[in-house]
């Protein structure tokens, strides 16, 4: 969801962890260091990689924690892809795939709007059955995707190889197989990570075909609602409809209600750095990309959005008082805990009248899994232009 987009639409009022310790510093200056004599980099270059983690706090402090649909982000900033630089998507990784080196795996960082921090051993590159992982932007797709294969390939050799590599590997049959083959190989090469902003929208082009074209084969695989299956016409109306619960959310927020997840998370962050911290562009920006409403896109966002505008910020006798809000201003309240919510209860509305009579229904927490899911399929379906 678009930033200036939410802060426009609204009354003047409205505006819009990394991994730790000695140890995993030792850890991945020693992976640096494994893949600077395996490159054969001269001591130029190998002075230029960063220890992973000091990389992190230096260039990723106002840019993580990175959701899996926040690439968009990423890429108009010009910055390298996080799986490039030690950092998933998910979690933080080290250069290696072996699991037999303990001390090449690092602990997850602050966890999504919890915030809390649970270690994992994250080997990398994850990939499925079938699956390449991109090493431009860190998403998968099927390896059987010939013709996207060979456009990563073509640019590798092009713009991210030396003269030797590159003539080593047109020496040999031009087969799926080994442009594969290639590719994995040279997803440790430092080299790459160094020039993607250089190369930022050579790579940008393929990138995003790739993604929206997996985006869509997994909307397909898994039925989630096409377009014609969206009512816009009737969603204004169908979030008015929410009124009365949304109503108690307000009042009972502070005991337990069913749906004040996203209330617990923005008090979560509030609490963990205050409003200042809250308030950050890069904060809120994250926090709207994490909270977007699923397969509604864009287009639904500013629907639910501008109709909860009028029902809580305009409406002077259903408007929020500044203590019902508290410790929000009113317009930080609807933007971070009532839109989302109602997302959820629409989505979740969407999952119950699909599912036959007699089957168990689903919970509003399945409804926030699929919004989340569904966020980037949302963002190519019904985009605000």
């Amino acid at each position: 969801m678009d930033l200036d987009m939410v802060s426009g639409s609204s009354p003047p009022r409205v505006t819009a962890s990394a991994p730790n310790g000695q140890a995993a510093a030792n850890a991945t200056t020693d992976a640096n260091r494994r893949i600077a004599e395996a490159m054969d980099l001269d001591d130029d270059e190998v002075g230029s990689l960063s220890p992973l983690s000091s990389l992190y706090d230096e260039e990723f402090d106002e840019v993580l924690p990175v959701h899996n649909n926040n690439m968009d982000a990423l890429y108009d900033s010009g910055l390298p892809a996080p799986r490039l630089l030690g950092l998933s998507l998910d979690h933080p990784i080290v250069v290696s795939d072996d699991e037999s080196d303990d001390d090449l795996y690092t602990a997850s960082p602050a966890g999504g709007a919890s915030g809390t921090s649970t270690p994992k051993r994250v080997p990398i590159y994850a990939e499925g059955p079938g699956e390449l992982h991109c090493p431009l932007c860190g998403y998968n797709f099927p390896e059987t995707w010939a013709e996207i294969v060979t456009k990563i390939y073509d640019l590798l050799l092009r713009s991210y190889v030396a003269p030797m590599v590159r003539n080593a590997a047109r020496a040999k049959p031009q087969t799926l197989e080994n442009k594969l083959a290639f590719i994995r190989e040279q997803r440790t090469n430092p080299k790459i990570s160094m020039n993607l902003a250089q190369h930022h929208e050579k790579h940008k082009i393929i990138c995003d075909e790739h993604r929206k074209r997996a985006t869509l084969h997994k909307a397909k695989e898994k039925d989630w609602p096409k377009q014609h299956d969206i009512d816009f016409k009737h969603l204004a109306a169908r979030v008015t409809d929410l009124g009365p619960t949304l109503d108690d959310l307000v009042e009972q927020k502070h005991l337990g209600h069913e749906l004040d997840f996203m209330y617990k998370d923005a008090m979560h962050v509030w609490r963990a750095g205050g409003p200042n911290a809250f308030r950050k562009p890069q904060s809120v920006s994250d926090r709207l990309m994490a909270n977007r409403p699923g397969y509604y896109g864009p287009r639904g966002a500013k629907i639910i959005f501008d109709t909860l505008s009028f029902m809580y910020l305009e409406d002077s006798d259903h408007g929020l008082a500044p203590n019902e809000a508290e410790p929000f201003r009113e317009d930080e309240f609807v933007t971070e805990v009532l839109a989302p919510t109602a997302a959820v209860m629409i989505i979740h509305q969407d999952m119950c009248a699909r599912i036959p009579k007699g089957e168990p229904q689903p919970t509003y927490a399945e409804a926030r899994e699929l919004m989340a899911e569904t966020a980037e399929y949302g963002d190519l379906l019904f985009p605000m232009s």
